[in-house]
C-alpha cells in the first residue's frame, strides 16, 4: 500500500485469519456503523480507536457521552498530555466549559463554524431527560446548519449508551420520542449533508431496531445473551448475501476480551474477525484497581481564551439566563413601575396641573418607552434561551421599563413645577432628527430608495391579499436582491426595523410561504417581484452602509463608523480608547453585540469586531 493510500486510512487491528492489518477509510466519518459488546469486552476501546484515527487524518467527529469518560482523549496513555488529541471537552468532569440543557444550538452552531471536534460529556445534568433533550436540540441544529452549507465538512457523531437515546420501539414516548426523531434523520438524511453516525451500546436488544438496520458497518464484541444475537438478526438478513450469518451468530459469543467480528456486506465488502489494537489515548474509563486510580492525569491545554472568545456568545447567554437574577431583577423593576404609577396618579390630581399639557407629556414619553423597549428587544431577547423565555421576557420589558419611568416621573416633577421637560439623551424626540450619516470617505452618494412603511392599503397577488407586512417583507428582499446579497431573516428584520423574533411578522412570512410566493432562501416568484417596490437603481457599498446607520441607535454608529475606518476590524480597547468609555461599560457593550447579533455585521471573538461579509458583499463597490 502507497504512502498515499495509507494517509487515507484509519487502522484498527489485525485480523485473526490472515494476520493482515485491517483498516477501515475516512469515509467512514459520513457513514452510519454500529459497535456492539458486553462490559469488558472491549467496545469502548474500539469505538475509540476509531475516533482516534479519524481526528489524526482531520476529520471532524462528536462525542455525545453520558457517562462523561470522553475527556481521556485529550490525554496520553500514560496519563500525561503529550499524546493527547486536539478536542474541545463541554460538561463535567473536567469540561474546558460548562454544558447545559439550553446550550444546545448554540454549540452546536460552534461545531459547524469552527470544524473543531468535540466531546459533549452529560454527567453534569440532572436528569435523563434533560440529557435527552439536549441532545435532541443539538442533533436538530446541527443537521440544519449542516445540510445548508455547500461544502460541509465531514462529521461523526458517536452515541455512547445509544439506548438512552434511540431506545427499541416499546419503550419510546414523550421526550424519547423527539429525540429518537432527529437522530434517526441524520442516520437516513445526514449523508449527504457530510454527517455520519456511529451507535455504541453493549445491548443491541435494546436499541432501536431501524437504527441499527440503517448500519452500513458492523463491529461487534462478545455478545453473551441470546436476545442480543436476535436482536442483530434483521441486520444479518437484510445484508447476507454468501451464507456468512450463521456463522457471525453462532462464534459472536464466543469472542475473546479485544476481538470482534468486522462486518460490512454492502459498502467494504469485508467480513473479518480482528483483534483490535489498544487505544493511544487514556482509558479514563477503566475499573480502578487501585494504583492507576492515584495517577496524576493531566489534560493537553487549550487556549481557553481563544476558545472563550469563539463561544462568547454562549457564555453571556448562559449568564444572562440565570433564572433567579432574572427574577429578582422582575421584582425590582415591577416595584419601580407601581411606584411611578402612583406618583402620576397623585400628580394628575393636583390642581396646578394643566390636564391636557400633563397628557401630552405622558404620550410623548409613553411613544419614548416604546421605542426603547423595541430596539432593545432587537438586541437581547433572542440570547434569552428557551427554557426561562417567559421571565427574561418579562425581565427585558420591565428592566428597560423601569429606566424610561424614572425619566417620567422626572418629566412629571419638572411639570408639576411650571417647568417644561426636557427630553433625556436617546429619547424619542432626540432620535428621530439624527443629524446626516457620512461614510468615513466623505458624504455617501444619494441612495437608491430603500424599503419604508406604504399607505396601507390591500392589494393581491394571484388571489392572496398583501398586507402591510407581507409587502414589507417582499420590499426589503427586493432592495436586498438590488445589493447583490441573499437575504435571510436577520437581515429582513434589520432593514426593516423589527424584531426577528415578532409573531406579526413571523405569521406574514409563513403566509408567503405558503402561497408559494417567497421560498425558504426567500427567493420571490415572478408574481411577488411584480409586487414588490423595487429600488429605482443598483445599490453601491455607501448605500448599504447608509441603510443600516438609519436603522443604529448613536452608539452602535459609532462602533460601525469607527470599524469602516479602520478597514473592518478593531481591539475592543482600541475602540473604547477612541470613544472614551470604559471596556465594561454596558450601554457600549449592548451595542457591540447589537452590531453582531441583530445587524449581523461583526464577529465577536478574540477580544476584537471584525467585519463579516455583509458590511463588505463581495462584488459590491
Amino acid at each position: 500500500m502507497s504512502s498515499k493510500r495509507r494517509r487515507k486510512h484509519l487502522d484498527l487491528g489485525k485480523t485473526l485469519k490472515r494476520g493482515a492489518p485491517r483498516s477501515l477509510p475516512n469515509e467512514l466519518a459520513a457513514r452510519r456503523l454500529a459497535v456492539f459488546g458486553i462490559s469488558g469486552s472491549g467496545k469502548s476501546n474500539t469505538a475509540t480507536v476509531i475516533l482516534e484515527g479519524l481526528i489524526r487524518n482531520g476529520e471532524q467527529v462528536v462525542l455525545v457521552d453520558p457517562k462523561g469518560e470522553g475527556w481521556g482523549l485529550r490525554v496520553g496513555r500514560n496519563g500525561k498530555p503529550a499524546g493527547g488529541l486536539d478536542v474541545v471537552v463541554f460538561g463535567e468532569p473536567r469540561g474546558d466549559l460548562p454544558l447545559r440543557e439550553e446550550h444546545a444550538g448554540r454549540v452546536a452552531d460552534f461545531v459547524v463554524d469552527t470544524g473543531q471536534s468535540v466531546v459533549l460529556s452529560l454527567q453534569g445534568f440532572d436528569t435523563d431527560a434533560a440529557e435527552r433533550r439536549f441532545v435532541a436540540g443539538f442533533m436538530e441544529r446541527l443537521y440544519r446548519r449542516k445540510s445548508k452549507q455547500a461544502n460541509p465538512i465531514r462529521t461523526l457523531v458517536a452515541l455512547e449508551e445509544a439506548h438512552l437515546f434511540v431506545p427499541e420501539a416499546g419503550r419510546v414516548s414523550g421526550d424519547v420520542a423527539h429525540v429518537v426523531s432527529s437522530i434517526r434523520r441524520i442516520g437516513r438524511q445526514g449523508r449527504s449533508a457530510g454527517l455520519g453516525l456511529m451507535v455504541i451500546d453493549q445491548r443491541p436488544a435494546d436499541v432501536a431496531n431501524s437504527v441499527i438496520t440503517q448500519s452500513e458497518l458492523l463491529i461487534c464484541h462478545q455478545l453473551a445473551h441470546k436476545s442480543d444475537r436476535d436482536a442483530l438478526r434483521g441486520w444479518v438478513k437484510g445484508y447476507d448475501r454468501e451464507g456468512q450469518g450463521e456463522h457471525f451468530l453462532e462464534t459472536v459469543a464466543q469472542l475473546e476480551p479485544g476481538e470482534a467480528w468486522v462486518w460490512s456486506p454492502a459498502w467494504l465488502k469485508v467480513f473479518d474477525r480482528v483483534q483490535v489494537r489498544l487505544r493511544d489515548t487514556f482509558d479514563s474509563g477503566h475499573t480502578p484497581d487501585g494504583s492507576r486510580a492515584k495517577r496524576d492525569v493531566r489534560l493537553a491545554p487549550v487556549d481557553l481564551d481563544q476558545l472563550r472568545g469563539q463561544l462568547e456568545e454562549v457564555v453571556q447567554a448562559a449568564e444572562a439566563s440565570d433564572p433567579e437574577r432574572l427574577r429578582r431583577e422582575l421584582v425590582a423593576a415591577q416595584r419601580n413601575l407601581e411606584r411611578v404609577t402612583a406618583e402620576r396618579d397623585r400628580l394628575r390630581d393636583q390642581p396646578r396641573s394643566d390636564p391636557a399639557e400633563l397628557e401630552h407629556a405622558l404620550a410623548a414619553e409613553r411613544e419614548r418607552v416604546t421605542d426603547e423597549l423595541t430596539a432593545a428587544w432587537q438586541g437581547k431577547l433572542h440570547a434569552i434561551y428557551p427554557r426561562v423565555a417567559d421571565v427574561s421576557t418579562a425581565w427585558e420589558t420591565l428592566a428597560d421599563a423601569g429606566d424610561a419611568v424614572t425619566a417620567i416621573d422626572t418629566g412629571l416633577r419638572a411639570l408639576f413645577n411650571g417647568q417644561a421637560p426636557r427630553p433625556s439623551a436617546g429619547s424619542a424626540s432626540s432620535r428621530r432628527k439624527p443629524k446626516p450619516a457620512t461614510s468615513p470617505s466623505g458624504p455617501a452618494p444619494a441612495a437608491p430608495k430603500t424599503p419604508t412603511r406604504r399607505a396601507s392599503s390591500t392589494a393581491s397577488v394571484e388571489g392572496f391579499p398583501l398586507g402591510e407586512r407581507h409587502r414589507g417583507i417582499l420590499d426589503t428582499i427586493a432592495w436586498w436582491n438590488s445589493v447583490g446579497v441573499s437575504p435571510d431573516w436577520n437581515r429582513i428584520a434589520a432593514l426593516r426595523g423589527f424584531a426577528p423574533t415578532t409573531t406579526s411578522w413571523k405569521d406574514a412570512r409563513r403566509d408567503l410561504w405558503g402561497q408559494g410566493l417567497i421560498d425558504r432562501d426567500y427567493a420571490m416568484s415572478d408574481a411577488a417581484r411584480g409586487a414588490a417596490q423595487q429600488p429605482d437603481r443598483q445599490a453601491s457599498l455607501a448605500d448599504l452602509h447608509d441603510a443600516f446607520r438609519r436603522r443604529m441607535n448613536e452608539r452602535e454608529r459609532a462602533l460601525f463608523d469607527s470599524l469602516l475606518a479602520r478597514g473592518g476590524t478593531a481591539t475592543w480597547d482600541e475602540l473604547s480608547e477612541e470613544h472614551g468609555f470604559a471596556p465594561t461599560t454596558t450601554s457600549w457593550k449592548d451595542a457591540r453585540r447589537s452590531l453582531a447579533r441583530t445587524f449581523g455585521l461583526v464577529r465577536i471573538g478574540g477580544g476584537k469586531l471584525t467585519a463579516t461579509d455583509l458590511m463588505y458583499p463581495e462584488g459590491l463597490k
